[in-house]
């Protein structure tokens, strides 16, 4: 697991609220593999927005899995508290625990790969943080990035059967993904999926 801490730029006046979270993030699909995930906390810090553009540092997300960039431009930002790059994927079915630290009035963003896609992810975008006992609980649904045509043709898919770093470029905004469809070389019975990609829990570990 490779960690990105963030050094803050200038002490907070509220640097006493730091609160530390237990993240954990479990794939649902049956063949989707996850790759890795990279989550941040902060205030005001947005790694997408849906109906949006994305950013070129999501599109190295949602296109290749590659989210060094993505970690690098959030842990420069003083809106942001802790930054965690994963450097190993999530199995279909398995799920990764991590932990992090948030102010009182930060959120929690998080994206990763479907990685037999051309540009699909899933995430949250700003998720409210829970406060005193008891954790919180969040399906996360798959998004297309909108920044390559889902052709669905191996040379363009990083994951199985692919293994493929080509581009297809678009240009159009974030919205829910269609899921496979069998237009190309991913059989939609194999690589498909229903409902939510993702679950997401959140626990507060201290105060």
């Amino acid at each position: 697991m490779l960690v990105l801490p963030l050094a803050r730029a200038q002490a907070s006046d509220d640097a006493h609220d730091a609160v530390t979270y237990e993240v954990t993030l479990k794939n649902l699909t049956g063949n989707q593999i996850l790759s890795p995930p990279l989550f941040v906390t902060g205030h005001g810090y947005r790694l997408f927005r849906i109906d949006k553009y994305a950013t070129d540092e999501l599109r190295m997300i949602a296109e290749s899995g590659n989210n060094a960039p993505a970690a690098a431009r959030a842990s420069a930002s003083s809106n942001v508290e802790d930054v965690v790059a994963l450097a190993a994927p999530i199995f279909p079915g398995e799920s990764v625990t991590v932990t992090l630290t948030a102010q009182r009035r930060d959120r929690l963003s998080l994206a990763a790969m479907l990685v037999s896609t051309n540009d699909g992810f899933t995430g949250v975008d700003r998720l409210r943080l829970p406060r005193g006992e008891g954790a919180i609980t969040r399906s996360l649904m798959t998004y297309d990035a909108g920044t390559e045509m889902n052709n669905e043709l191996s040379p363009y898919i990083p994951g199985p059967p692919g293994g493929g770093m080509l581009r297809a470029p678009e240009h159009e905004r974030i919205m829910m993904h269609p899921g496979i469809l069998g237009v190309g070389d991913l059989d939609p019975a194999l690589f498909g999926w229903t409902g939510p990609s993702a679950m997401l829990t959140v626990r507060m570990l201290d105060d």
